[in-house]
């Protein structure tokens, strides 16, 4: 029988069951069966339920079960963010949950301005809730982790060592071993430098190069935001792909999931070792800019791109907004109409 995910073992027991034992659990299911799973599938655990691979928390579920429309026209999109007071924009604007699960067709028709405002808009949404699912993830380990003694911390949070176990319920023991799965540590020192967001600004300009301010095939049909590949069974094959090679280009089912995948991918890949080790210190997109070399063959020219698209289009300014929940420097005013081209 399929295992319910409240019934799901955190630490298998290696020692397997005796035949008494099999035959107990044989009786056991068949006469409770139906009893059990009605129990532990309805059984909730609003807080606590171990992080999902996609980078979703569950402390941010309402934001993830919203359903926006869907827009097929740039210049409708313009007229949703208009009528949700999301074309323009200040300080003291409250981002909504995502406004559209896609970018329009139609946005290369449109000027390099609007084109500019209207993916920056649209993807921002995405972005502070990803960021904020991250964030609910890292205080609640941190709180967690903190009843831990020294001595057991250094030993990571194992399967096999019970000991540290004890300090924690069922369900906390699931979200915190959910965490070893997903960001592929049981160090907790790792986790705590892998469980964390990154200025809005850095991935809002990313995501510009990396989908040409979302005109491109991957962006539109794909909805793949930041380039990253696959080598799975879905994707979509690039038409420069060498001879001999086998990736793909991912594909997501809304732009929500392609920023959390790409936080999961910046926290976790050992290639960006270097982003978190200097994001410890610091939270300033162009410090942290300097570890994303490895993210393209053009290495350091690949970082300056980022840093000179942050710079000339303000994007700072987004690092201030009150829903964000990273920490940010104090920068100048909000973009205006005309933002400068690249």
């Amino acid at each position: 029988m399929p295992e319910t995910r409240a019934e799901r073992p955190l630490c298998r027991n290696h020692h397997g069951p005796t035949g008494g034992q099999h035959a107990a659990i044989l009786l056991f299911l068949l006469l409770g069966i139906s009893s059990l799973w009605f129990l532990f599938a309805t059984r909730p655990y609003p807080s606590l339920q171990p992080p999902t691979d996609t980078g979703q928390h569950p402390s941010s579920a309402s934001a993830a079960t919203v359903e926006p429309p869907t827009t097929a026209d740039a210049e409708q999109l313009i007229d949703l963010l208009k009528e949700k007071s999301f074309w323009q924009i200040d300080a003291r604007t409250e981002i909504p949950p995502p406004l559209v699960e896609h970018f329009p067709e139609g946005m290369d028709r449109l000027s390099v301005d609007q084109k500019k405002r209207l993916f920056l808009h649209t993807l921002l949404p995405a972005a502070i809730t990803a960021l904020n699912e991250v964030e609910g993830e890292r205080q609640l380990f941190l709180t967690l982790i903190s009843r831990i003694p020294n001595e057991l911390a250094t030993r990571g949070l194992t399967c096999e060592d019970r000991e540290w176990q004890g300090h924690f319920t069922a369900d906390e023991i699931r979200f915190l071993t959910g965490l070893t799965i997903k960001y592929r540590t049981t160090n907790i020192d790792k986790l705590a430098m892998r469980i964390d967001g990154l200025p809005p600004s850095l991935l809002l300009a990313q995501g510009a190069i990396e989908s040409s301010w979302g005109t491109s095939r991957f962006a539109r049909q794909g909805n793949n935001i930041f380039g990253l590949w696959t080598w799975g069974e879905n994707g979509m094959i690039p038409q420069e792909r060498g001879e001999g090679d086998s990736h793909k280009v991912a594909t997501y089912d809304s732009i929500l999931e392609s920023v959390r995948k790409y936080l999961l991918t910046i926290n976790r890949h050992p290639a960006y070792q270097q982003l978190r080790e200097t994001r410890f210190y610091t939270m300033d997109p162009y410090a942290l800019a300097q570890g994303l070399t490895q993210y393209s063959e053009r290495g350091l020219g690949y970082v300056e791109d980022i840093r000179q698209i942050i710079d000339r289009n303000n994007l700072s300014f987004y690092d201030r907004l009150a829903a964000t929940p990273v920490k940010a420097s104090q920068f100048s005013k909000p973009p205006t109409d005309e933002i400068t081209s690249i």
